[in-house]
């Protein structure tokens, strides 16, 4: 939310248990399920590494809020707000998004390697204007094309950053 992708990326990582048992050595020091977070993991010798408490399962990334592999596209009001933060060496990321009975497949373009700032949405083929960044969402029975490339924006280019 506060626009720094790459560390929430950083932060989501240190975060997630699969990172504490990506190998056999790391499986036995942790010794908890891969998929869970622990309460607590000792740091003092002979249990260095090892987790202590269970406390919930990590198995899903909620992309409306916290870092959101997708962070940042988010319903409000019957429309889409649409203003992701990513990580800058991100490439790209689809998401597939149902709403009643409309489908949005929505892909998101980072080619200037940024971690925010939308510089151009299209929606079925039809570009919004500079700087609208809210989609009204139908209820239509159609899958409908959402593009968005991050970029500058007009008003970053021009030397001010928006909030």
């Amino acid at each position: 939310m506060l626009g720094y992708g790459d560390r929430a990326a950083d932060l989501m990582a240190l975060l997630n248990p699969i990172n504490h048992t990506r190998s056999r050595a790391d499986v036995q020091r942790y010794k908890i399920e891969p998929y869970v977070v622990a309460a607590d993991v000792y740091s003092v010798a002979p249990m260095s590494g090892e987790g202590l408490v269970l406390v919930h399962r990590f198995g899903r990334l909620d992309v409306s809020s916290g870092f959101g592999v997708g962070a940042g596209i988010r319903v409000r009001a019957g429309s889409l707000l649409v203003t992701p933060c990513i990580p800058a060496d991100w490439p790209s990321f689809e998401i597939i998004f149902r709403h009643g009975s409309a489908r949005y497949e929505i892909l998101v373009l980072n080619p200037d390697r940024v971690c925010r700032g939308v510089a151009r949405i299209e929606l079925d083929g039809v570009r919004l204007p500079t700087g609208q960044t809210q989609v009204l969402l139908a209820q239509d029975g159609l899958t409908h094309a959402l593009h968005v490339t991050l970029g500058a924006t007009v008003t970053e280019e021009a030397g001010r950053i928006p909030f």
